[in-house]
């Protein structure tokens, strides 16, 4: 059995550059390049439009990253924590496209004191593309975030 492989945009690289990589392991691995591995932050730091590439890379995307930046910082911020990423339009665009691939929270913790905000960005994802398992986790959120919050304090 193959494992899967996804390609990944790496920050500073052009699409071209990706696209250009995309193609020559397509060649060689076939079936097992399962797809692009679509790196919003990446590229936002680099000076790309996410939203615009997610556009152009659509059929090539099989697993996303997430996490909220500034435009010359990859600071792997949850979501409403001042970065500067454009998520909802992000979210839309995948919601539009009916995006059913990956998707992975790269969002580096500082303190448990910020367990909501990370819970949050998790919930803002299910909320936009999938309202079943969104209520389904926002339900468990509320049961246990009183015996989070008596530990965390």
């Amino acid at each position: 059995m193959q494992v899967p492989a996804y390609l990944e945009n790496v920050p500073h690289g052009t699409p071209e550059d990706l696209m250009s990589v995309y193609s020559k392991a397509k060649e060689k691995l076939g079936d097992q390049l399962a797809g692009v591995c679509f790196d919003a932050p990446h590229l936002f730091v680099t000076g790309y439009d996410p939203v615009d590439q997610f556009k152009q890379w659509n059929g090539h995307i099989g697993c996303v990253h997430l996490s909220d930046c500034f435009r010359n910082d990859d600071v792997h911020l949850p979501f409403n924590k001042g970065g500067e990423l454009p998520i909802d339009s992000l979210l839309a665009e995948m919601k539009a496209h009916h995006f059913n691939g990956y998707v992975t929270l790269e969002i580096k913790p500082e303190s448990l004191h910020d367990l909501s905000a990370y819970i949050d960005s998790y919930l803002k994802v299910l909320a936009s593309l999938s309202f079943g398992k969104y209520l389904r986790a926002k339900a468990r959120w509320l049961m246990i975030r009183p015996i989070v919050r008596h530990f965390v304090s």
